[in-house]
């Protein structure tokens, strides 16, 4: 779902996002807090909401890029996105965009 290997959102915190090979051919996410000097190791599908908001797109807008992939309802793409808001850390420092794009 993702085209490129790096991105960052400009938030709260600026979070630079890059697809690096540390376990596995596949690559993982990693983000990089450029404030507190911290990494963060993300799964693809963390990365992959993360990037939603970097593309500026609605949920609905999102659920459409996110069906391509996986075979989810919208329901279930509710709940993910629900339970990825409440439980990711990161998610606080980018909050404000998902308000402007009607999240």
């Amino acid at each position: 779902m993702i085209d490129i290997d790096d991105f960052i959102i400009h938030a709260q915190k600026d979070l630079i996002f890059r697809r690096e090979p540390l376990f596995n051919e596949d690559k993982e996410w990693i983000t990089f807090d450029l404030v507190d000097l911290e990494y963060y190791a993300l799964n693809t599908t963390a990365a992959e909401i993360f990037y939603i908001i970097y593309l500026g797109l609605s949920r609905k807008e999102g659920y459409s890029k996110f069906c391509k992939k996986y075979d989810i309802t919208y329901e279930e793409y509710e709940t993910l996105i629900d339970y990825f808001m409440d439980s990711t850390y990161l998610f606080k420092y980018v909050k404000p965009l998902t308000i402007i794009n009607g999240w």
